[in-house]
């Protein structure tokens, strides 16, 4: 009985062993990927985070190996345990390469950017690298030169033609027209520290552009978040601006804002669309990332190439671009907008701002404005008429056909509308002052 019962209790403890192996390995896979994060929050090289996490789960395992081999391989247990540890690190680069390490989009499927030949490149005092393109007057008759803000943020302007060829008509007029890529996006330059993505950062780049031109006041075209920057900068500096045009504006203060009730693009897209737009952001690497930037963003920069994250961030949005038109048919399909994923990423949110001196500062300006709010748009009613009840010198125009970029559908009257804003003529809409929407 007592041999049985040795036996049975020798077995038991044989199990528990295994178990034991098990369990080791598992932990070291996992305190691998944990040595990694926490590391991160001390160092940001790749290459030490990943040296630490393989050392953490190699001494995990092995720990765990060597108590565990006192039972299964008594005669061999350092080998046993180092076998153990090196075959769990084997497996943490086998998940590694497969999971967070495999690239967003390969490379084969990144877009180039079209470059016109015309674009040239300010050096802002701010260290911003701005791409630009000038439209110079055909016969210079105003001073003030027009400065077109696009939309993103992380989006990009310069080599989008259904709006250069738009807007750049007011050269016609006698404006020096200015188009630019705004930093993190386009062919603009990418900062090294992504903390720096902020809507202060953009405020101070249009002010360094301004004094680049040599201009003591500009006409502003915001689109989208182009709108939202066109009005801080306004709140900043108000004597620096002539007349504001803002095209589907975003919302002044994002932060205020639920997704549901400021809008969102999704909202236009079909249910195929957005199950493809989701399995894109189901990606291992892409939530280790997003884990990674709230412990440290510059290990998170480092871990995430600017070419890999930009050409992934083009893809997906390529997918909802079909929704900046009544028709997603309008909206072109050989685009080349190259969308900044980190510019994005930082610049969701404005917390660095003071709203309700932002909208003070609004309400107490004269500057005249011209709100265009397309019937199509995917931002929300209430959003733009924000705009409408806080600034005191505003008109608002409804353009019935057309999408959050009416350049696309409507090109001639969106034109025609900021022409005759802007030499004070007759509008060829009637203004809209109702705070709802025109009941169809």
């Amino acid at each position: 009985m007592k041999d049985k019962g040795r036996s049975l209790k020798k077995y038991v403890f044989l199990v528990l062993s295994w178990i034991l192996l098990f369990i080791g390995i598992v932990l070291g896979i996992i305190g691998a990927a944990a040595g990694f994060l926490f590391s991160a929050a001390l160092m940001s090289s790749v290459l030490l985070l990943s040296i630490t996490g393989i050392l953490v789960g190699f001494l995990i395992s092995f720990s765990l190996s060597w108590l565990a081999g006192k039972r299964i391989a008594p005669s061999l247990r350092m080998r046993f345990a180092l076998g153990a540890g090196v075959a769990t690190i084997l497996v943490v680069i086998l998940l590694s390469a497969l999971t967070i390490f495999k690239p967003l989009i390969p490379s084969s499927e990144r877009i180039q950017p079209v470059v016109p030949p015309e674009v040239q490149y300010w050096e802002l005092d701010t260290g911003s690298s701005i791409a630009y393109q000038r439209f110079p007057a055909e016969d210079r008759k105003y001073k003030e030169p027009v400065v077109f803000l696009h939309g993103g943020p992380g989006g990009a302007v310069v080599s989008f033609k259904p709006i250069t060829d738009v807007i750049s008509s007011l050269s016609e007029d006698g404006y020096d027209v200015y188009f630019y890529d705004q930093i993190g996006g386009g062919l603009s330059g990418r900062l090294r520290n992504i903390r720096d993505y902020t809507l202060s950062r953009q405020i101070a780049d249009l002010e360094n552009i301004r004094q680049k031109i040599g201009m003591e006041k500009m006409i502003l075209i915001g689109e989208s978040f182009g709108g939202v920057l066109a009005a801080h900068y306004t709140a900043h500096y108000p004597e620096n601006i002539e007349k504001i045009v803002l095209i589907s504006p975003g919302e002044i203060a994002s932060q205020e804002w639920e997704r549901k009730k400021r809008g969102d693009i999704r909202d236009r897209a079909s249910e195929e669309t957005l199950q493809e737009f989701r399995d894109l952001l189901r990606n291992f690497r892409l939530l280790f990332v997003d884990t990674l930037v709230d412990i440290n963003p510059d290990a998170a920069h480092n871990f995430l190439s600017e070419p890999e994250a930009d050409a992934f961030t083009t893809k997906l949005f390529s997918l909802l671009l079909g929704g900046m038109a009544c028709d997603p048919e309008k909206f072109p399909k050989d685009h080349s907008l190259l969308f900044g994923f980190w510019s994005t990423m930082k610049l969701e949110e404005f917390s660095e701002i003071d709203a309700e001196k932002v909208k003070n500062s609004l309400a107490n300006t004269n500057t005249p404005f011209l709100i265009l709010k397309p019937e199509c748009d995917y931002i929300r009613w209430d959003v733009t008429y924000e705009y409408k009840k806080i600034l005191k010198n505003a008109k608002l125009l409804y353009l019935e056909g057309a999408g959050h970029m009416p350049f696309l559908e409507k090109p001639d009257l969106v034109l025609s509308s900021i022409r005759a804003f802007l030499c004070d003529g007759p509008l060829p809409l009637p203004e809209y002052n109702e705070s709802s929407p025109p009941k169809k």
